[in-house]
């Protein structure tokens, strides 16, 4: 079953106390970590990605030449808005992604990515992981990049970023996860990582 809106608020609130951030994005302030021990003071980009379950297959978008990720298969999401929620900011990238309306997210988990080697690390991101299997609307061309329904059993890893491979058939089995990403600076190689079960 779908997990409704408020229950993915609710879950995304819950993850931001597991993982001790602020959100101060949502009421149009500069957005920062809290800076833990060990870790450098960095400005943190909050976004959100979204798969559009349909079956047995997933959308997935390839990155167009000289965007973030470019040639890259991957889901539909962006960074969060001043005052937006992580929902309302994956609703909105979905649409302007691929012209769907998406309803009923389940929100599986918060992922952090940095890249850099792990003495100076550089562009901390937080992501929130949202699925739905409701949605509306015609698929549209996107200046993001090529839109393609991927079956399950043939998503192209070796075509994506290297974290999808290890919390991605958690997202299709309906499983909840939050993990640690660390990519050299170009972002073509995983240097180290840690991923938990909800």
């Amino acid at each position: 079953m779908a997990q409704s809106s408020g229950s993915a608020r609710a879950s995304v609130g819950r993850a931001v106390s597991v993982w001790g951030v602020t959100l101060a994005s949502f009421v149009g302030q500069s957005i920062m970590g809290r800076k833990r021990k060990g870790e450098p003071n960095l400005m943190v980009i909050y976004g959100t990605l979204c798969y559009v379950i349909n079956g047995k297959r997933l959308l997935m978008l390839k990155k167009a030449a000289g965007l973030f990720g470019e040639g890259k298969w991957n889901g539909l999401g962006g960074k969060i808005e001043a005052k937006e929620s992580p929902e309302q900011a994956c609703i909105r990238e979905v649409y302007e992604e691929s012209g769907l309306h998406v309803s009923n997210l389940k929100y599986h988990g918060a992922l952090r990515f940095w890249f850099g080697n792990t003495n100076e690390l550089t562009f901390p991101t937080f992501v929130y992981v949202f699925s739905s299997k409701s949605f509306e609307g015609q698929l549209k061309e996107s200046p993001e990049g090529i839109l393609c329904w991927v079956d399950f059993d043939k998503i192209p890893y070796e075509e994506m970023w290297e974290d999808d491979r290890h919390w991605l058939p958690m997202l299709i089995e309906g499983k909840s996860f939050k993990g640690k990403f660390y990519f050299n600076q170009e972002g073509n190689k995983l240097l180290n990582h840690k991923l938990e079960a909800l």
